[in-house]
């Protein structure tokens, strides 16, 4: 494998920050969504799917449960799971940063709170602050 160099790139909206050959595996990419507009159902297939949300508030639906993450909010997406992210908002922008990457194992969907709060996979968030 080439050797891979770290770097700063632009966050603008529906744009690719990071893929081969940038790095050895991981996608990433920035999306903004309008109001009422939504990605669209996919798969990540063998990848699991990190989404940052930076302002909005969005509406993520994992195989049928619709779980909120709202800016400064973190929520993880399990590999195979088809999934959909929307802007259910009437008048404000949605905008967040995506990372995917190949993984081998299987686990739950969780949205964390603020910095420093997390889930075990109970449904219930848990701070360290």
């Amino acid at each position: 494998m080439d050797e891979l160099s770290p770097f700063v790139a632009a966050i603008d909206g529906k744009h690719t920050l990071l893929k081969p050959p940038l790095s050895a595996g991981m996608r990433s990419g920035s999306v903004k969504l309008a109001p009422g507009e939504a990605v669209g159902e996919h798969k990540t297939e063998g990848r699991e799917e990190a989404i940052v949300v930076l302002s909005g508030v969005a509406t993520i639906i994992c195989e049928g449960k619709a779980f909120e993450a709202r800016a400064r909010q973190f929520a993880y997406v399990p590999p195979e799971c088809v999934h959909n992210v929307i802007n259910n908002s009437a008048t404000e922008a949605l905008e967040y940063v995506y990372v995917v990457a190949a993984v081998g194992g299987k686990a739950s969907v969780s949205v964390g709170m603020e910095q420093g709060e997390h889930s075990h996979g109970d449904g219930q968030s848990h701070s360290h602050k």
